[in-house]
């Protein structure tokens, strides 16, 4: 169960790192296929895109904290 816990807090973790350090290529990768016209994203939609990247980081950080410091 440890390892599994560790596992997930690290990919969480680069899932935000990703959101936040590349909000164009996740765009591209989930929102831009569906898009002809060669459109790029808002900017509403890559501020929500970093933002929802911080929390995943933050969220990481704080299962694995609990996890070895609490529990």
């Amino acid at each position: 169960m440890k390892m599994e816990i560790i596992l997930v807090s690290i990919a969480l973790f680069l899932w935000g790192l990703f959101m936040l350090l590349f909000p164009y290529s996740f765009w591209k990768l989930f929102e831009g296929w569906k898009n002809k016209s060669g459109a790029e994203p808002t900017e509403r939609y890559v501020t929500g895109v970093r933002v929802g990247g911080c929390v995943y980081m933050i969220l990481a950080l704080a299962v694995l904290v609990y996890y070895f410091f609490i529990m």
